[in-house]
């Protein structure tokens, strides 16, 4: 009954807000648990390539996970809710990217493209495609582990010479 509902949210987009954050926090708390350790890890692609595809997999069975974040964009004040999200993410592989050595404000930068590249990916995946061709799922891992692949390399790089001059 739209009268119950209403005693829970003063308006509708205090309902789209509340759906937005419970999926949010899913997602955050997806990829905190898929990118623990990745900057550490011998195979840091792999993680990252498993990730994404878990990711992309996940969106694709959350009802309403691409028509909820089109509306979000579209209103200013929804907006300031997924960019807070998409930073969050972010600094959940930035941290992953300073682990492998790569310094504060690069890895912040790097991530932050890292996430926003992969959310449009998955949008364009999902509108397209209806999560029905993995062809656009794995141009997203191969551009992201390419994206990725100068920054992990030469921090570890930097950080095994580091460790060799002690």
């Amino acid at each position: 009954n739209i009268a119950t509902l209403y005693q829970y949210f003063p308006n509708k987009q205090a309902v789209l807000l509340e759906l937005f954050k419970r999926q949010s926090e899913a997602r955050v708390q997806m990829g905190e648990t898929l990118l623990a350790g990745f900057g550490a890890a011998d195979d840091w692609r792999k993680v990252i390539g498993s990730a994404i595809q878990v990711i992309a997999k996940a969106r694709a069975e959350m009802p309403g996970a691409l028509a909820l974040r089109q509306v979000m964009r579209s209103s200013p004040q929804l907006l300031e809710h997924e960019q807070f999200y998409a930073q969050h993410m972010s600094a959940v592989l930035a941290a992953g990217l300073q682990a492998a050595g790569v310094k504060g404000d690069r890895a912040q930068l790097v991530a932050r493209c890292a996430v926003e590249t992969l959310t449009a990916l998955l949008d364009l995946w999902s509108i397209e495609t209806r999560g029905g061709d993995d062809r656009v799922v794995e141009e997203a891992k191969t551009l992201l582990l390419g994206y990725l692949a100068p920054y992990v390399e030469s921090g570890r790089s930097r950080t095994a010479t580091a460790r060799k001059g002690r």
